[in-house]
């Protein structure tokens, strides 16, 4: 979420750093104060997935960022898993971890209805191979976005979230 921030407008926005787990997003949800955010838009578990995760296991740790989310009253959003094929990543650390993702997406699309999935995957995804972030969306490492894509997915948020507070 690093990237979107620029492209969010907010004057309560709190970005996480790239690269972290969702054990480590834990971490840092439960320790912010309930009281000055209304939601949480979560955007992870690649990470996990390139440190050998399962499915389950990924899907588990979103699970627990959700509950503490709830106990706080805020809104939650998750961003489904983007595509990172063709880039270094997918040979070496996330080889293999295609069935993962699209099974974590596949749970994330039908999962519980106060959790509202953000389809990335398929937004910033290649027409003609959905494995792989659209070239003209992607940094060079084919795993993080460009400014393009950062800004596309940042007006994407916002406007699912505009949309919810408006009650559609």
């Amino acid at each position: 979420m690093v990237g979107v921030a620029p492209f969010v407008e907010s004057s309560k926005l709190l970005v996480a750093k790239e690269g972290r787990t969702l054990a480590e997003m834990l971490s840092t949800v439960k320790d912010l104060p309930a009281e000055g955010f209304t939601a949480i838009v979560i955007n992870g578990g690649l990470n996990d997935l390139a440190g050998g995760a399962s499915a389950a296991s990924v899907l588990n740790s979103m699970a627990a960022i959700w509950q503490v989310a709830r106990q706080k009253g805020w809104s939650i959003y998750q961003n489904t898993l983007t595509p990172f094929g063709g880039g270094v990543y997918a040979s070496v650390s996330l080889k293999g971890a295609e069935p993962r993702r699209v099974q974590i997406n596949d749970s994330l699309t039908s999962g519980p209805g106060d959790v509202t999935a953000i389809p990335m995957h398929v937004t910033l995804a290649d027409v003609n191979d959905p494995s792989r972030l659209a070239s003209v969306l992607a940094a060079p490492d084919r795993l993080h976005l460009n400014a393009k894509g950062y800004k596309l997915m940042g007006g994407i948020i916002v406007e699912g979230m505009a949309g919810c507070v408006r009650g559609e």
